[in-house]
C-alpha cells in the first residue's frame, strides 16, 4: 500500500477488501453444484444406459429394420436401474423360457443381459405413434379455424413410449355430447370434419408452454 495515503485512506481501502473478499465467498457458497446424490444416480444408472446403447445398436441395424418398425414402442429406466421395453405382442415364452420376441439375437440379449429387461406388451410400436403423430399434426393445421372456433388451442402432441397411444395436451372445453374419458384426460369439443388417426388418442388439459425466442 503506497506510504503516503493517509490513516484514513488507508483504512478505506482496507475495509473495502475485506468487502469484495466476504463478497466472492459468500457467492462461491451460494453456487449450486450437483449434490452427491444427484452424481451418484448418474453413476448408478449407467449400466442401464450401456444396456439401452446394446439394444439400440441391435435394432438400428439393417437387418432389423422391419422388427423395429413393426414391434418395438419404447424402452424406459426404472426406480431400480432395471429396464423395461415396451414390445408390440404376443410373445409367449419358447421351450427354452425365453421370451419369443420374433428375433434370437434379441431374444438372447434380454435373457443374457446384465441389467434386468422387463419385456411388457404393448398396443402399437413407435412408428405407428410416429406416423399418427404427424397425421395429427397435419389435421391440427389443416383444421386451424375450424378448432380456434370451438375454444381449442393446441399445445403438444406426444407418442406414448410404452406404446399406449398418442397424448394431446391442449386447452380445450369438454363436449357435453360425448361420454367422460378416462380420469385426467377429456373428450373435447372438435369440429366436424376433424379425422383422428387409427389409434388411441387422448387429450389432456395443460397449460400454454413457453416457447422459446418468445416475448
Amino acid at each position: 500500500m503506497p506510504k503516503d495515503l493517509s490513516l484514513s485512506a488507508k483504512l478505506l481501502l482496507l475495509l473495502i477488501a475485506a468487502a469484495l473478499a466476504f463478497t466472492t465467498t459468500t457467492l462461491i457458497s451460494s453456487l449450486q453444484f450437483p449434490s452427491q446424490n444427484i452424481m451418484s444416480s448418474f453413476t448408478d444408472q449407467q449400466p442401464a444406459l450401456e444396456a439401452i446403447n446394446r439394444l439400440y445398436q441391435l435394432l438400428d441395424s439393417p437387418s432389423k429394420v422391419s422388427l423395429k418398425t413393426e414391434r418395438f414402442s419404447g424402452v424406459k429406466i426404472t426406480p431400480a436401474n432395471h429396464l423395461v421395453l415396451y414390445w408390440k405382442g404376443p410373445f409367449p415364452r419358447t421351450t427354452s423360457a425365453r421370451l419369443a420376441l420374433g428375433d434370437p439375437e434379441l431374444e438372447e440379449l434380454v435373457s443374457k443381459s446384465p441389467v434386468p429387461i422387463q419385456v411388457v406388451e404393448s398396443v402399437y410400436s413407435e412408428a405407428t405413434l410416429l406416423a399418427a403423430t404427424e397425421s395429427l399434426s397435419n389435421e391440427f393445421e389443416r383444421m386451424g379455424p375450424e378448432l380456434s372456433a370451438t375454444g381449442f388451442v393446441l399445445h403438444t402432441i406426444t407418442p406414448e413410449n410404452d406404446g399406449s397411444g398418442v397424448t394431446v395436451g391442449c386447452a380445450c372445453e369438454r363436449d357435453p355430447s360425448k361420454p367422460p374419458a378416462d380420469p385426467g384426460f377429456v373428450n373435447p369439443r372438435l369440429p366436424e370434419g376433424f379425422h383422428l388417426p387409427d389409434v388411441i388418442v387422448r387429450f389432456e388439459k395443460t397449460d400454454q408452454p413457453v416457447l422459446l425466442g418468445g416475448p
